[in-house]
């Protein structure tokens, strides 16, 4: 079967990684193949033979005439072709004229891509030196880590945005990061195509002059920008005789800007980055703080107070500094921009400085080179007026689109209205505390801002940290026994994902009141004076019956029940209801109400992170419905507790150590037939635990729907953003070997043996502890058990125990404990 033909630009792709590996490339590897791309370019559009038919000498003729199209705005960085590049110009024109490559010169963009690709290797070895702990950015090192260039249906996105009624014969363009001009030559393009024939030259020798303005610190890619220009008006009939210039290319020193390059405010008069302009278009750098130099980090929050976390950030600023009155800006940038609460007072300052005209949300993988990379884009577009008409911002959400560039024509022309929402700027102001919540529903966004709020009913309260957790925290089956509620206490850490309940496998030193806990604290800590309780707190909460969630969970809020007797930690904050002892359903019904679908999908559209804070708990809104609705939910969430504590007996052998009742261990004839049992019991309990999650989801969706007295065409349409926007996530069936590997293990815990062997003993397994070398009692299994492992999992009972098993045990018990298998010989 012939193997299937790469697409032309992976097939490209290829050819240039291979090229950059090779040993022997040449000094003027990068210089040969960008005028060979050049050349290419003019002949694909009918210009071949604009600078003669040998490509060595072509290749001359054309580098001469860009030092003269760059005249004195910036030296040209490639180099001139030579004699010695002629094989590698050769072979470049070979792999041209195979005629597949044909559909990637319809601009020349195809210039800056190239470069991208041929450079993969300094990006990665950049990315490396970046990440050193002095973090020391370099001129080389930024350049190849920035150098990302923009996907063309990104460019006309928003080009088409900001300069459809824009007048060709005046507008004024700037990208002051513009790489190798992608924005710029579209820009250029696009303005030529409205100027009419009559007014062509004029316009054409107007924008390059000082209209069409880009600014970038990479001299290689500003130098293909220049050719790019060139070649553009070279396509549209115009030559250097013409009298065309490019007269508004800048490029910046970090040096002398103090590594701000573009961002820096204080270029003098007559540089392009002096000016204003009616259009800034921009593709930003990407870094984030991890990643930059002390110097850098305080000379961006001097600068760039409230969006110094991220170079893209501050460029933003800046971009609106440099717009006109009645100016656009159009960027492509990180999505966290509109969704991280590090980025509130940035779109504070939009929203009350600017009018936002539109924001598409496009998730991850945008740039083709950057798969490996979870860069999550958004495309603003942002115009320098006070909106006094009260618009509404329109966003557009292609985040789950296999074919985005398609996904966004069709919803910015208004043929997939599903993907547009309208969003009025004092909803978006009023709920951002977090990001933008623009999928929230009308109804919706009535309920968060007018219901009552979880902290009008419950207190909700930070939990301990203690500042050392290695000293002062342990596992319960780490301690002596006698030290339990003396030395060691039971401590409540967050758990991610659960719901309902959560076995406390861990222990926190409060001897003495924590004693020990606060000198460390008052000792890391001296500016406290003493006042540990900044750090400790909450102390008077602690040991009190309520519930917690987890700080930190990629599904959604997580809220389980809080035993009384439990210090609670920082990752797991409490609720405490404030009625609970007059109102015996409440705390149960709070329970239920919380972990409705409805309120988690709300609660990620207020915080799309994955950290919940205190804060994001209490502005939550809670409305109570009727007394028998208020049963049911109670009732159906003390049943999910029931059920999820079944779950955790087991698949969670680890709770065993608590030595609550085992009501897993049903027969103890066999550990085939007790794991038969089990397995039932299993299923039973994920199906009890399912139909009561959808009961309560029912009950509190009603609840909230007669509350608010929403129409029948508003319930339809929060149910529509239930079904598609994030929602709770039910209990997942553990695999066969896992769910094995931890009844074994719990049976070990439990010290169970079984005791009728009719086929003999296979294996002997025990748990040793590694600092007594105390034993577990010996659990066996014999031929009737492992037959059933091999029917439940498929896997040899071998690969079971010394695979799946051991490597949780390790896992589990965290190296406290060694798993011996003895196996018998038959």
């Amino acid at each position: 079967m012939p193997s299937r033909a790469l697409p032309p630009i992976k097939s490209w792709q290829r050819f240039l990684k291979e090229l950059a590996l090779r040993p022997d490339s040449p000094a003027g590897t990068l210089s040969g193949l960008v005028f060979s791309l050049a050349l290419e370019y003019l002949k694909v559009h009918g210009l071949g033979s604009l600078y003669g038919e040998d490509p060595l000498e072509a290749s001359k003729r054309l580098h001469h005439s860009l030092g003269l199209f760059a005249g004195e705005s910036f030296p040209i960085s490639l180099a001139e072709p030579q004699s010695s590049d002629r094989d590698l110009l050769d072979s470049l024109r070979q792999r041209l004229d195979q005629g597949d490559l044909a559909s990637l010169f319809e601009t020349p963009a195809i210039l800056g891509d190239s470069l991208e690709s041929l450079q993969q290797n300094e990006r990665r070895e950049s990315l490396k030196t970046i990440q050193k702990a002095d973090k020391s950015l370099g001129l080389s090192e930024l350049v190849a880590f920035t150098r990302v260039y923009t996907p063309s249906f990104v460019v006309d996105y928003l080009i088409d945005r900001t300069l459809a009624h824009r007048d060709p014969l005046s507008v004024s363009v700037l990208d002051p990061a513009c790489g190798s001009g992608h924005f710029l030559v579209a820009a250029l393009d696009a303005l030529l195509k409205k100027t009419d024939s009559n007014s062509l030259k004029k316009n054409l020798t107007g924008l390059l002059s000082e209209r069409i303005a880009g600014a970038d610190i990479d001299a290689d890619a500003l130098s293909i920008t220049a050719l790019s220009l060139l070649l553009c008006a070279n396509r549209h009939g115009f030559a250097l005789e013409d009298g065309i210039r490019a007269g508004a290319l800048q490029l910046v020193d970090l040096e002398s800007t103090g590594m701000l390059g573009s961002l820096y405010r204080g270029f003098p008069d007559g540089c392009p980055l002096s000016r204003t302009y009616d259009v800034v278009l921009t593709n930003p750098p990407y870094i984030g703080r991890k990643l930059m130099s002390r110097s850098l980090k305080a000379r961006l929050k001097e600068e760039f107070a409230g969006a110094h976390s991220d170079l893209s950030a501050a460029f933003i600023y800046r971009c609106l500094d440099m717009l006109s009155e009645g100016g656009s800006l159009g960027a492509i940038t990180q999505a966290s921009i509109i969704s991280l609460p590090t980025y509130r007072k940035l779109r504070r300052h939009l929203l009350s400085e600017f009018s936002i005209e539109s924001v598409v949300d496009a998730g991850p993988g945008l740039f083709p080179l950057r798969s490996g990379e979870k860069i999550n884009s958004a495309l603003l577009i942002i115009k320098r007026e006070k909106d006094k008409t009260e618009r509404p911002v329109e966003f557009i959400d292609i985040r789950d689109a296999r074919d985005r560039p398609a996904a966004l024509a069709r919803a910015a022309s208004g043929r997939d209205p599903e993907r547009v929402f309208l969003v009025g700027k004092k909803d978006l102001d009023s709920l951002d505390t977090k990001g933008f919540a623009y999928r929230l529903p009308a109804e919706m966004l009535e309920f968060t801002g007018t219901a009552g709020k979880l902290d009008e009913i419950s207190e909700i309260r930070q939990g301990l940290a203690t500042t050392d957790n290695s000293r002062f925290v342990r596992n319960i089956w780490e301690v002596d026994s006698r030290d339990l509620n003396r030395i060691w206490f039971p401590y409540a850490k967050g758990t991610g994902q659960d719901r309902w309940y959560s076995p406390v496998l861990h222990v926190v030193d409060w001897q003495n009141q924590g004693e020990r806990i606060k000198q460390s604290v008052a000792t890391r800590y001296p500016y406290l004076g003493g006042k540990v309780n900044w750090v400790v707190k909450n102390e008077s909460f602690y040991f009190r019956e309520g519930l917690c969630f987890s700080f930190v969970n990629s599904r959604g809020i997580a809220v389980r029940k809080l035993p009384p007797g439990c210090i609670f930690d920082v990752s797991a904050s409490a609720i405490f209801c404030r009625n609970r002892d007059d109102d015996e359903n409440q705390e149960d019904y709070l329970i239920g109400y919380l972990n409705s679908s409805i309120m988690v999908a709300l609660l990620r559209s207020l915080n799309p992170t994955i950290n919940y804070q205190v804060g994001d708990l209490r502005r939550l809104p809670v409305v109570e419905g009727d007394p028998k609705q208020r049963l049911t939910v109670a009732e159906s969430a003390r049943a999910c507790i029931e059920a999820r504590k079944e779950l955790v007996l087991l698949t969670v052998p680890e709770s065993h150590f608590l030595k609550e009742p085992v009501s897993g261990n049903l027969n103890n004839n066999s550990f085939a037939e007790s794991a038969r049992q089990r397995r039932v019991r299993l299923d039973q309990s994920l199906e009890k635990l399912r139909h009561n999650e959808n009961k309560i989801d029912n009950t509190v969706f009603a609840i909230i729907e007669k509350n608010r007295n929403w129409s029948p065409e508003g319930a339809a349409r929060v149910k529509s953003w239930l079904a598609t926007g994030v929602s709770r996530k039910g209990e997942a069936t553990p695999a066969p070997e896992d769910f094995i590997s931890g009844l074994l293990l719990a049976d070990l815990v439990d010290g169970v043996g079984y005791k009728n062997k009719k086929s003999g003993t296979r294996y002997r397994l025990a748990l040793i502890k590694k600092d007594s070398g105390e034993s577990s009692p010996i659990l066996e299994l014999d031929e009737r058990d492992c037959s059933y492992i091999r029917e439940l999992t498929g896997k040899s009972p071998e690969a079971v125990l010394k695979g799946t098993m051991k490597a949780r045990t390790n896992k589990t018990f965290k190296q406290g404990f060694e798993l011996l298998i003895k196996e018998e010989s038959r």
